[in-house]
């Protein structure tokens, strides 16, 4: 066994004779995989690929170059774009980070996996399988770095991965791990989840990074819109200010992964490497009248990135199709020759073939908030919970708040910023939509879901530690 040492502690890899052994488990307990179905992305003479999910937390898709962004906050990235599937319309399934990663583990919508209510989303129910646990079932090594925060173990994401570990909430502060796990387990399949939450606030990237506003003159402290007891920016040079700090956690971001990438190349195992590079949700910056996120399920906080990079070849080309992060689970399984069990989410080729077109959404939370006592229990105030759902089209999108407040409605192809509710105009095509959304969405009452969440938690102190440091409560 070998170990790495980070910050004076040492900390177990995967050692050769324990990925041995799970993978004799795995061939006796493979349950999902589909023994008849060759993989058809070119991997290692009958060898499933690797798979490394980088998940940017909090990254709108519209602040990247290879999105039609103006400012060049991801070479890196734009790289690997250019050697990939650009999905152009993937939309996450929350405007938070524990339901949106959960669905993308588990293919379900947030009332169906039940981690849906913020600030207490509960624990994933350990009798819904998860994307890693499929794959080390498979017989893939797997790793789960994290940020901590709402993807901690406390709420369930780690089953599957033979390590779920996070030393810091940015991507460099796994990377050294993330580098040395990468070689050890190179001759391997494996699955490795890196995830980081530096793009999240207080947006404090490095001074080298700071580098989009070298012109502004003012003293706003970012940080300050982030504390209880802070300040919106006064003026718009501040407003820009905020965004040009999110866009050097971009920058730093992709310098890192930038990192990894070139690791890949130089271990020559790039070709042999499936990358999918993608985010639980955006940011508002003021679009819809504040910061931040979880509150609403506007384009700005559901419209994320989505790049899958294949490996032995280079299939580039932007993809249109309607997809949500409730697909990405059963269609990486298809893709490398798995089966995921029923779920919400559909394969990319089942969306193709059913020319799929409604996409849902979904965030809850307490419209009083939350009482903080001692040890930081988690409780909320009587019967306050509010749960907002959309169902999105190409063109339409509708929104529905279970809080007694008017339904919304945006045409799309002419209000692509969602400005302008014309539910009052469109009366017949919101009905329309609401008796699809009843038949194809969730299916769960909002009630049900606070009922199934309500139990209160006892955070760790670790836990409550990184998301104090990234701006909660």
């Amino acid at each position: 066994m070998e170990k790495e040492t980070i910050d004076g502690n040492r900390y177990k890899l995967v050692s050769r004779d324990r990925y041995r052994k799970r993978v004799r488990e795995g061939r006796r307990l493979l349950r999902f995989a589909n023994k008849g179905l060759r993989s058809r992305i070119g991997n290692r003479a009958g060898v499933r690929p690797n798979v490394i999910i980088i998940g940017i937390d909090t990254l709108r898709a519209d602040h990247l170059p290879s999105y039609g962004y103006g400012k060049d906050t991801s070479p890196n990235l734009d790289l690997l774009a250019q050697q990939s599937l650009v999905f152009s319309r993937c939309y996450s399934t929350s405007s938070w980070t524990a339901p949106a990663w959960s669905s993308f583990m588990t293919g379900m919508l947030p009332s169906q996996h039940g981690l849906l209510q913020y600030p207490r989303p509960g624990r994933l129910r350990t009798d819904i399988p998860t994307l890693a646990e499929i794959l080390e079932a498979a017989g893939y090594v797997t790793l789960g770095l994290h940020g901590g925060g709402f993807v901690d173990e406390q709420f369930g994401l780690g089953r599957g991965f033979m390590e779920y570990q996070s030393h810091g909430r940015r991507f460099e502060h796994n990377l050294r791990l993330c580098l040395r796990w990468i070689r050890w387990n190179r001759k391997w399949p494996f699955f490795l989840f890196w995830h980081g939450f530096d793009c999240h606030m207080p947006y404090d990237p490095p001074a080298e990074f700071d580098r989009f506003d070298s012109e502004y003159a003012g003293d706003y402290d970012v940080a300050r819109l982030f504390r209880p007891d802070g300040d919106l920016p006064e003026n718009e040079a501040d407003h820009q200010h905020i965004i040009a700090r999110y866009d050097g956690e971009i920058a730093y971001s992709d310098s890192v992964v930038g990192t990894v990438l070139a690791e890949l190349e130089r271990l020559q195992i790039l070709n042999q490497t499936m990358i999918v590079v993608l985010s639980d949700h955006g940011e508002e910056f003021k679009e819809h009248g504040s910061y931040d996120h979880t509150r609403t399920l506007y384009d700005e906080l559901v419209h994320v990135p989505l790049m899958v990079k294949f490996p032995a070849g280079h299939i580039s080309r932007q993809v249109d199709t309607l997809i949500s992060l409730a697909d990405l689970a059963p269609t990486i399984c298809e893709w490398i020759g798995l089966k995921f069990p029923f779920c919400h989410g559909k394969t990319l080729s089942q969306i193709e073939k059913l020319d799929k077109e409604y996409v849902f959404a979904e965030t809850g939370y307490l419209k009083e908030y939350l009482e903080e006592s001692e040890g930081w229990e988690w409780q909320h105030k009587p019967n306050r919970p509010v749960l907002l759902r959309t169902i999105q089209t190409q063109k339409w999108k509708l929104v529905i708040d279970q809080d007694d407040n008017p339904a919304e409605l945006y045409d799309r192809d002419v209000d692509e910023l969602e400005q302008h509710n014309i539910l009052d105009e469109s009366s017949e095509k919101a009905t329309y939509l609401r008796s699809v959304f009843e038949e194809l969405g969730p299916g769960t009452k909002g009630d049900e879901i606070v009922e199934s969440t309500s139990e209160m938690r006892q955070l760790d102190e670790a836990v409550i530690k990184r998301l104090q440091d990234l701006g909660y409560f």
